[in-house]
């Protein structure tokens, strides 16, 4: 450790924290439950130590200076790692435990696999609290830097690679539209795809369907709107007289309340294979061994004639 940060009063950390999340003095300190006054030495001494104000007042409210905003992700991250560090037990009772698990999971993975998840957890481990937050672009541009922040990453395979991981379930392609569509006849739904406006999701350099992917290859008409998850898709196709490809998951969750219809379709594209991917320094923690198996029983429920076998125990 450096003579730097011996010298330095974590307690910091969490006055840094409080700070920067609420940017208020008076509202951090209730968060820490300590006086004003102690909060505003502790905003000095940060001030002095960062060699910025972190806060100023902009009108009649503060703001987040640059070096804030920085400080902001990195200081959050850096209390889940403690916080992950004491949790980690020589043994783990899921019956006592209060430990918090951070998953990072698209809105997709959430919806078809968080409830069973959840119901699982509650039976087994009601005091444990299991925090998702949704996957972004920056997520997976940043992997390297957030997958020892976190407990578990849930997502596709294909765009995470040099982490543990396994197979939770697959998932297979499905061409939908609004069921008010009076456009869309009974032909095959390669051409309906071919013909139509075209919702995709992601669509980045980074980030992007295989189905999409590979309608582009075919050289389809190029998508007219781009979502950012799965889940709002339904819902954009709804009175309009576009077309989108949805996992079937999804797109049978949302068929009632986005009136979709729901075609099947013969595409050259891998199906979507819901993986979850975690850091090498959790592999002997008993905590997220228990974890890693409970993933393992909800993507069980989900399990459908034709699936593969689960991969043996983690």
């Amino acid at each position: 450790m450096s003579a730097s940060l011996r010298n330095i009063d974590m307690n910091l950390l969490f006055a840094l924290d409080a700070l920067l999340q609420e940017r208020n003095v008076t509202r951090a300190g209730e968060r820490l439950c300590i006086s004003q006054p102690a909060m505003s030495a502790s905003l000095g001494k940060l001030r002095r130590h960062f060699n910025d104000q972190l806060l100023e007042r902009q009108g009649l409210r503060y703001v987040l200076t640059p070096l804030g905003v920085t400080l902001r992700d990195q200081v959050a991250e850096t209390l889940r790692w403690a916080q992950r560090t004491f949790d980690t037990q020589r043994d783990f009772d899921p019956a006592d435990s209060e430990r918090e698990f951070h998953l990072i999971a698209s809105d997709y993975a959430q919806a078809v696999l968080g409830g069973h998840l959840i119901r699982l957890a509650d039976s087994e481990a009601p005091q444990v609290r299991l925090r998702f937050e949704n996957v972004s672009v920056r997520t997976v541009d940043d992997l390297e830097s957030r997958m020892g922040g976190i407990d578990a990453l849930l997502l596709p395979t294909g765009f995470v690679e040099g982490f543990p991981h396994f197979e939770l379930f697959r998932d297979e392609w499905v061409c939908v539209a609004w069921s008010g569509n009076d456009e869309i006849g009974e032909g095959a739904a390669l051409d309906v795809l071919r013909e139509s406006r075209r919702i995709s999701t992601f669509d980045t350099g980074r980030t992007f369907t295989y189905a999409d992917r590979q309608l582009d290859i075919l050289d389809f008409r190029r998508s007219s709107v781009v979502a950012d998850g799965f889940l709002a898709t339904p819902f954009l196709l709804t009175g309009t007289r576009s077309v989108a490809l949805l996992p079937r998951r999804i797109a049978e969750l949302t068929r009632e309340p986005a009136a979709l219809r729901i075609l099947p379709v013969h595409l050259d594209a891998p199906p979507l294979i819901e993986s979850v991917w975690w850091h090498e320094a959790h592999n002997a923690d008993p905590g997220h061994r228990w974890l890693r198996r409970l993933l393992r029983r909800a993507a069980g429920e989900l399990a459908l004639s034709g699936d593969p076998p689960a991969p043996s125990a983690a």
